[in-house]
């Protein structure tokens, strides 16, 4: 916490002289981007730019779309795992020396990927990213640490939010298998994925061939070294696929209605995906201010009118994995007028879009290329995603380049793809008024 005496005026006028006298730094999206592949067919991603904090992210395709029906949950489970104890650390010792360093390292998973990322001063680098290296490359798994976790496994999933939850029913109704696992483990299923499981799946997925190290701070020789001590084998590993099928999910529960509705998307890897990008904000994503309204959305406007003055809120979602996506609308509302609001929702959905709201949505999904890259964490795991799902990452000036280009025929040809595409559906919550999926046109 600053001391008070900071907040005073004369103090502001002397802090802003300060930093304004120092030289600008270039933002880490306005560098470029060096990358490398090594022997062992790692991807090496870096930005080196003179930031005193540097950030790692190890990412992987290990996601829940490459579990089986014998593995349920295990990425979730290898995810929470992050931080026990490694062939070269005790759990306790990689807490200490990250805390102690006042550094920050965490686990991410999604449907493709698992990431593990650091960020830390640069002085106390070298032993962070030993600490990296050993949660990432020399897990154990010892049996009494995984089943010391469920605890922390039932608290997380205690956690998910409905509007979480809804979206990754929407995925099993949409693919069934693959894209259509869970992220979460299944509550029946705690404690069943034991350490064999953990490791046998690690053994397949994290392969050179499916890893990405990107880094921001650090220089390329440096992230070669740090990618090279990984040591992981050359492999394929795993493939999965992501055929659509199209479907319904349905969960009935307490408190306000919950639906999610989507078609078929575009994958990151096709050319209609930043199409999709603008056709997303045309329709509307939320307020862009706080407590605002989101009034010009057409989207909002259709589910406000249709509640007739009950709570209902709406979002366009869109969503692209690798090779495949959704696209569709997020609600929320009282279950009173449910089936209203999903009917008018989906009438808004496969009505398309006018040029204004085209042109809105450009620049709109500028703005939030452009906005998130002001973060270099977020340009760290961006570029990794970038180069672990496409093969190459472009920095945030040439994607809004790219949003610049599109013309509004690719925006009005994936309008019409949502159109004319079979619709899945997910209802969690008092669901009773919500249309079922052969109910809605």
């Amino acid at each position: 916490m600053s001391p008070n005496m900071a907040k005073l005026p004369l103090m502001r006028h002397i802090v802003n002289r300060g930093l304004a006298s120092a030289a600008a730094r270039a933002l880490e999206s306005e560098l470029p981007i060096e990358t490398s592949v090594l022997a062992n067919k790692v991807q090496v991603l870096s930005i080196e730019s003179q930031s005193p904090i540097v950030r790692v992210s190890v990412q992987i395709k290990a996601g829940s779309r490459y579990e089986t029906a014998d593995n349920l949950g295990v990425s979730h489970v290898l995810r929470s795992a992050c931080g026990l104890a490694t062939s070269s650390a005790s759990a306790f010792a990689v807490t200490r020396i990250i805390q102690e360093r006042g550094a920050n390292l965490y686990a991410v998973n999604d449907r493709d990927s698992i990431s593990y990322t650091l960020e830390c001063n640069l002085q106390a680098l070298e032993p962070c990213l030993k600490v990296l290296n050993a949660v990432t490359s020399q897990q154990l798994f010892k049996p009494w640490e995984v089943v010391d976790n469920v605890p922390r496994l039932k608290y997380e999933l205690a956690l998910v939010p409905p509007q979480a939850r809804v979206i990754d029913m929407l995925h099993g109704a949409a693919f069934r298998t693959g894209l259509g696992n869970s992220l979460f483990i299944p509550k029946y299923l705690l404690g069943s994925q034991g350490s064999e499981t953990l490791q046998h799946f690690v053994s397949n997925t994290f392969l050179g061939n499916r890893t990405v190290v990107a880094t921001t701070g650090l220089s390329h020789n440096a992230a070669k070294i740090f990618a090279e001590r990984l040591g992981f084998p050359e492999g394929a590993g795993l493939e999965t696929s992501s055929q659509y099928y199209g479907g319904e999910l349905r969960k009935r529960g307490k408190g306000l209605a919950h639906i999610a509705i989507a078609t078929q998307g575009a994958g990151i890897n096709q050319k209609e995906a930043l199409a999709f990008g603008v056709l997303q904000q045309a329709l509307g994503t939320g307020p862009s201010v706080k407590y605002g309204t989101n009034a010009g959305s057409t989207l909002a406007k259709a589910v406000t009118d249709a509640a007739a003055g009950q709570t209902a809120t709406a979002s366009a979602l869109n969503v692209s994995h690798q090779d495949a996506g959704l696209f569709g609308v997020v609600l929320a509302c009282e279950p009173r007028v449910a089936g209203k609001v999903t009917e008018a929702a989906v009438k808004a959905l496969r009505s398309g879009v006018t040029e204004d709201a085209i042109k809105a949505g450009k620049a709109k999904l500028k703005a939030a290329i452009l906005g998130a890259a002001e973060s270099a964490l977020t340009v760290t795991e961006d570029i990794g995603q970038q180069g672990l799902l496409k093969g190459s990452a472009e920095s945030a000036s040439a994607l809004a380049s790219a949003v610049d280009s599109l013309s509004s025929s690719d925006v009005n040809n994936a309008a019409r793809k949502v159109s004319s595409g079979k619709l899945s559906i997910a209802a969690l919550g008092d669901i009773s008024n919500v249309p079922y999926l052969d109910q809605l046109k």
